[in-house]
């Protein structure tokens, strides 16, 4: 929810008490899942 109010990654670590290697791999996990869940599927043109 931080980052997605804009929160920066040290201050994300700040208030969770990870580090911030851990606030920044989590972050980079969750924007791979939403990215993958939010995919159009393909579409075939030629039909």
């Amino acid at each position: 929810m931080l980052w997605l109010e804009g929160h920066s990654g040290a201050e994300i670590a700040d208030v969770t008490g990870l580090t911030s290697g851990a606030a920044a791999t989590r972050l980079s996990r969750l924007r791979g899942k939403l990215a993958a869940h939010f995919e159009l599927p393909e579409v075939d043109h030629d039909r």
